[in-house]
């Protein structure tokens, strides 16, 4: 439901809903008639249109891996509100000048970089080469 086009005192506090009186009496005259298509234009980006109306369609079908997709999602949502702790390490110069300098390649601060080494080399997805 959405309040008249003209503003809260507009309709004499009718409300609309896709395009008809809440009461069913005929609007005032004057009003154009509000369409749920207008409205949903005016609130999504044309990315998000082409979705619903992808969607509507039928046309949308699961990813094959989409409960794994769904997992990840969570865990990240979970690890957003992990507390972080402060360290402080003492590392050569020449490895600060190159985690720097691969952080700059990355578009990253260098502390994110290092932080995210660790992180995937203690959860095992970041090995030693042999």
């Amino acid at each position: 439901m959405i309040g008249c086009p003209r503003g809260p005192s507009g309709c004499a506090g009718i409300s609309w809903r896709r395009g008809e009186a809440e009461d069913d009496h005929s609007q005032p005259e004057g009003h154009e008639r509000l369409q749920e298509e207008d409205i949903v234009s005016k609130e999504l980006s044309a990315e998000e249109r082409d979705v619903l109306v992808r969607f509507e369609r039928d046309e949308l079908r699961s990813a094959a891996d989409a409960e794994h997709e769904a997992e990840l999602a969570r865990q990240a949502a979970r690890n957003t509100f992990n507390k972080t702790k402060r360290v402080n390490l003492r590392v050569t110069e020449r490895d600060f000048n190159l985690a720097h300098a691969r952080a700059r390649e990355e578009g990253i601060p260098y502390q994110t970089l290092l932080s995210s080494v660790i992180h995937k080399y203690l959860s095992g997805r970041l090995t030693e080469k042999k």
